[in-house]
């Protein structure tokens, strides 16, 4: 069915009266409108759309055709537990979906959120095909929903993307799945420290990031690599300062990404500059983007 846009409002004759305190509660209320993308082609424009309360809340995404000025609901839940984090196109056919499963409300006296696991869903654009990524590989369906997050849209397979989600033997990995079918194939085990990877612009993996609790570190290595070596590590009393390396985005050669630097000396000025790193050589090239004097 099409969804009817609703028109703004007249603005009233007089200013209402202030409004007192905002209850807890409706800092976790879902909003009517929330997370939105537009496709590759720029035609057509998702967004997540919020109705009902409580027990009768109903979250689903809308498609919206820029050209025909129609639009259509793909993808629907309903409770307050499901949660829509983000939208991706993989192409002009094809939207994936990022849902947490959780609880938004009062525990014991205290208003908090508690996330109990996140995954991915694939749709078709007029809704058809629904298919949970993952979900015929017994391992990663079985722990699936605790840790399921995009790692790369790879731009170049039509049928494909990288996520990082829970491998056998309690630990994370990275997995090629398929948007069409769901089913997917592990291609990078972590180990008991590994949080996440990040990969440079040809969707190689070139950094993986560890924690032991009382250390952090970044590791890299260049493409067609499968040694790991550490490039910074911070310790636990550190955790609350801005990192001395911090990875900001690929860049465009093989495995190199833009990185963010702190000064060493006042001569080299008191906020993070931008470079690129090359994670092969392990080489840090001159800064990029000048130091600002705000952070």
């Amino acid at each position: 069915p099409a969804v009817a846009w609703a028109a703004a409002p007249a603005a009233p004759a007089h200013a209402p009266e202030p409004a007192g305190p905002l209850a807890a509660k409706a800092f976790f209320t879902k909003p009517a409108l929330g997370v939105a993308s537009l496709s590759p082609s720029g035609r057509y424009l998702a967004v997540t759309r919020s109705t009902g309360k409580d027990k009768d809340a109903t979250t689903d995404v809308v498609v919206y055709d820029q050209q025909t000025h129609e639009g259509h609901s793909v993808y629907a839940v309903k409770g307050e537990q499901l949660r829509f984090d983000w939208l991706k196109w993989k192409a002009d056919d094809r939207l994936l979906i990022g849902l947490s499963r959780g609880y938004a409300g009062s525990i014991g006296g205290f208003t908090m959120v508690v996330d109990f696991g996140q995954f991915i869903v694939a749709v078709d654009r007029q809704g058809g095909h629904p298919v949970v990524l993952m979900h015929e590989d017994a391992q990663a369906a079985k722990q699936a929903g605790t840790a399921a997050a995009l790692l790369d849209p790879l731009k170049a397979d039509p049928d494909h993307i990288l996520a990082i989600a829970s491998a056998p033997g309690g630990v994370l990995g990275v997995w090629k799945a398929d948007v069409r079918t769901g089913a997917a194939v592990l291609i990078e085990k972590g180990d008991a420290d590994t949080t996440s990877w990040d990969v440079d612009a040809q969707a190689n993996i070139v950094v993986r990031y560890r924690s032991t609790g009382r250390a952090f570190s970044i590791d890299g290595r260049g493409p067609g690599e499968s040694a790991w070596n550490e490039i910074v590590r911070l310790k636990k009393k550190d955790f609350h300062e801005l990192p001395d390396f911090e990875v900001f985005g690929p860049a465009q050669k093989p495995g190199q990404l833009y990185v963010l630097v702190a000064p060493k000396t006042a001569a080299e000025g008191e906020t993070r500059t931008v470079h690129i790193y090359d994670f092969g050589t392990r080489t840090l090239g001159p800064a990029v983007w000048p130091a600002l004097k705000t952070e």
